[in-house]
């Protein structure tokens, strides 16, 4: 239980949104926080529509306070969301006693007071950081097949979900997809298609630097990094562009391996993700050593490009189940014989914070190019 004196975070970064949300914890935080509010009319018992006083009992901010039953401990503020005032009420509860603490440690806190169990405070942490809006519709439904599961001791469908784990996980990351290939085999223009947005050009090396992109893809968040053609020019700046672009290649989740009949194919990276995806562009013009026929400039091939990097970095298609590594082995151990079933609910959770302990691997798959 977090000290007397109260801990609060700031739920929703300041500015970011309209609405900045503070939650406060311990077991004097709302007797302290309630000397600052001055109630309004239409307030409830635990919904309070206030004044957000300083020491010199004027309003710094119209607030609303929501005051969960059977939480004594625990209220959250909603102040207007910009940064300044955001900042004016995190001074005040600093300066009253109450210590910041970031956002995982709150999540932990909660659970420890007994306001959520352990699949909550995992859902709620993936929702937190997911930026996959069939991720967070996923995991919600998933709180309530896990739960229904365990209460019915349903071992069959607990082992369901364990042989089919792994693609909702992968769901809910950010994914990084590297576009490469020789100079201007249409790198650019393919990025500009599939959602993102470079700087083209029909001069060879246009892209000198990795440019990333974030685009939403059949419901993956992923991030698009358009890297520089692997030429053999050997003046310093082309070598710096060679080595940035080999260097987001090894750092991706998969590569889209980009060809064209009017350039000549490089010599194949070393060091590449799991997935690669071979593209043959400008397919309009002719084909390059066989590859998924595309033509950025018509869309030709376009959807098709998607759902193959989609459905190879998922490994499966997500659907409502498990989606964290803790409920993988709760489950494991549960099939095993050495863990009930409610364990699954109720945790543990360690001090870590195993809401945050990682997915599975990444699918399997060849250094090769697909084709």
């Amino acid at each position: 239980m977090p000290p007397s004196c109260g801990m609060f975070c700031v739920l929703t970064p300041p500015g970011d949104a309209a609405i900045a949300v503070i939650a406060l914890i311990g077991q004097s935080a709302r007797r302290l926080a309630m000397s600052r509010f001055r109630p309004r009319a239409g307030s409830t018992n635990t919904l309070l529509l206030a004044d957000f006083l300083g020491p010199d009992g004027q309003a710094l901010d119209e607030v609303i306070v929501n005051l969960p039953d059977g939480q004594p401990d625990y209220l959250e503020i909603h102040c207007h969301g910009g940064a300044v005032v955001t900042g004016l009420v995190v001074s005040e509860l600093a300066a009253m006693g109450y210590e910041e603490i970031p956002v995982r440690q709150m999540d932990m806190l909660r659970f420890q007071a007994g306001h959520r169990d352990a699949l909550e405070t995992e859902a709620v942490s993936v929702l937190k950081s997911t930026t996959s809006p069939l991720a967070s519709a996923l995991v919600r439904d998933s709180v309530k097949v896990l739960r229904a599961a365990a209460e019915r001791r349903d071992i069959d469908a607990l082992a369901d979900m364990l042989a089919g784990a792994g693609p909702l996980e992968r769901l809910c990351l950010t994914h990084r997809v590297a576009v490469a290939g020789a100079e201007n085999s249409g790198k650019s223009t393919l990025v500009n298609a599939l959602g993102g947005g470079s700087l083209v050009s029909e001069f060879p090396g246009t892209t000198r630097d990795a440019v990333i992109r974030r685009v939403d893809w059949l419901g993956a968040a992923v991030e698009i990094t358009d890297t520089a053609g692997l030429g053999t020019a050997n003046t310093p700046l082309p070598r710096e562009a060679r080595r940035r672009a080999l260097q987001s290649i090894a750092a991706a989740d998969a590569l889209v391996w980009v060809v064209s009949p009017d350039t000549v194919e490089p010599a194949f990276p070393d060091n590449v993700p799991a997935v690669v995806v071979r593209v043959g562009n400008k397919c309009d013009i002719g084909t390059q050593n066989g590859g998924l026929p595309v033509c950025s400039l018509t869309g030709q091939g376009i959807d098709a490009l998607r759902a193959e990097v989609f459905a190879r970095l998922m490994g499966g298609v997500p659907g409502p189940g498990i989606f964290t590594a803790r409920q993988r082995a709760a489950v494991e151990n549960i099939l095993h014989g050495t863990a009930e079933p409610d364990e699954l609910v109720s945790g543990p959770l360690d001090v870590h914070h195993d809401a945050d302990s990682g997915p599975c691997p990444q699918p399997a798959g060849g250094s090769a190019p697909h084709s």
